[in-house]
């Protein structure tokens, strides 16, 4: 298991031969290899035995990471754990109520960037803009499931669903009118 985000592992069975394994973060759904969810490769090892596994690994840093990382885990219990994981959260967090809240904020962003539209004023794009943002940052846990195989737009929806805190931040100043109040700093903004 690795927290790479994408993973090539070269594992050579009781044989000797060499096996190539993908998995990571932004290794689509259906070309990952082993455990999906967990980004984990399964493999045999006799107690007692060694075995070299040669480890191709893609990450964003240019300097050594805890990505480079892997760990060496029981396949049976990890399997166990993500078995009572998904029972015990299957009802809890199935999404429903995320799911209405997002709706809410998504109409109310609408309405408020049709009042945009009438009154031109910033205040109400920005509150629109906030809302979208928090809208998908709030709904990218119930529609994950859909863009499994689609990591990119998945960290793009990430990207730009945190951007509401950027947008709440311009709302405020505008709201406010802090521009009028204090004038250091703000010419940039």
């Amino acid at each position: 298991m690795s927290a790479a985000l994408k993973n090539n592992f070269y594992i050579p069975d009781s044989n000797g031969v060499v096996h190539h394994y993908l998995t990571g973060y932004l290794v689509p759904w259906n070309q990952k290899d082993g455990l999906k969810k967990d980004n984990a490769i399964p493999f045999e090892m006799k107690q007692g035995a060694q075995i070299m596994i040669y480890l191709k690994t893609t990450i964003c840093y240019n300097f050594i990471s805890s990505s480079l990382i892997f760990w060496l885990w029981n396949t049976e219990k990890l399997q166990q754990h993500d078995f009572q994981d998904y029972e015990r959260n299957y009802y809890e967090s199935a999404g429903f109520l995320d799911t209405f809240f997002a709706g809410v904020f998504l109409l109310a962003a609408i309405f408020n960037f049709l009042i945009f539209l009438g009154v031109r004023e910033k205040v109400y794009l920005y509150f629109s803009l906030m809302l979208v943002c928090f809208s998908l940052n709030d709904f990218n846990g119930s529609f994950h499931p859909l863009i499994l195989d689609y990591p990119t737009i998945s960290t793009l929806l990430w990207w730009v669903s945190n951007l509401w805190y950027f947008f709440l931040l311009q709302f405020i100043r505008h709201y406010f009118r802090i521009s009028n109040f204090y004038r250091v700093g703000i010419k940039y903004y």
